[in-house]
């Protein structure tokens, strides 16, 4: 069912200031996942669809269809239907899940409610780029993915010998590593003890298997704090996530490095704020 007299009360709603790149990134989506995989256990039967917002475009043939538990590619999740097709969900810029028992009161900045028997699922986007679709199939994934996948130091090294751009970029480019975004490159190159500006492709192995294993830890610490929130992340339930406790250099130019003492830059790569200590990093 689309509301449209719903539409005007949405556009009015400003979306609030926040920090560059809060995105939700890979931890943010991950947790995400694993959280509606209990909660829709073996699948829930949806009884109603309800759109707030045109740009969703209708979703009404959801309506009756059971929806199973997600699969994560990249930042974008993949939900199995009854019918053989999947709703394909991307939160983009401000997007997120909650999961929820209210029925009647419509939600600030809810674009898009599915109901289940028992308790209701909705989409709320203040920027409203978050995108849900149904489709055939699940794209087939091609960039490595640091928590899925065994990736190597060495598979690294050898797509980074090929790509004429800073580590920086390397690490947010999609098409090489999926769901890395702004926060966790800055945090994990601090780690790593990398410049940021190096050219991906003069970085050694070692060096390689440093920037691995300090993603593994910082996605996988960052998945267990259910992400970070920076302004308005929010778990499935509505909490915010926790790993903000363990940034040591995203959002704090000109504060010491908790390694070294030094003043902390922050300078555009790739037209995306990064933050760094010149001392620490090489």
């Amino acid at each position: 069912m689309l509301l449209w007299q719903r539409r005007k009360h949405l556009d009015n709603l400003a979306p609030p200031v926040e920090l560059e790149g809060t995105m939700p990134e890979l931890p943010e989506v991950e947790s995400l996942s694993l959280a509606l995989k209990e909660v829709l256990g073996s699948g829930r039967k949806i009884l109603r669809t309800l759109v707030f917002d045109s740009k969703l475009g209708s979703l009404d043939r959801l309506a009756g269809d059971t929806l199973y538990r997600p699969e994560r590619i990249g930042k974008g999740l993949y939900f199995p239907l009854a019918g053989g097709d999947f709703l394909q969900v991307h939160l983009r810029m401000t997007g997120r899940l909650l999961h929820h028992s209210l029925s009647r009161e419509f939600l600030r900045y809810e674009r898009l409610r599915l109901e289940f028997e028992e308790g209701v699922l909705s989409l709320l986007d203040p920027r409203r780029f978050a995108t849900v679709m149904v489709v055939e199939t699940i794209p087939q994934r091609r960039a490595l993915d640091i928590v899925k996948d065994q990736v190597t130091a060495e598979e690294l090294w050898e797509r980074g010998l090929r790509k004429g751009t800073t580590i920086k970029s390397f690490l947010l480019d999609q098409s090489i590593l999926a769901g890395i975004g702004n926060i966790y490159a800055s945090e994990i190159l601090h780690r790593a003890g990398i410049d940021p500006r190096r050219a991906v492709s003069s970085l050694s192995l070692t060096e390689w298997k440093a920037i691995l294993n300090s993603a593994s830890a910082i996605l996988g610490l960052a998945i267990s704090c259910r992400g970070t929130t920076i302004s308005d992340w929010r778990d499935l339930f509505g909490r915010p996530g926790g790993y903000q406790r363990y940034l040591k250099v995203y959002g704090r130019e000109g504060k010491p490095c908790f390694r070294c003492g030094q003043l902390l830059k922050r300078l555009k790569i790739g037209g995306r704020s990064t933050y760094f200590c010149q001392v620490c990093q090489k």
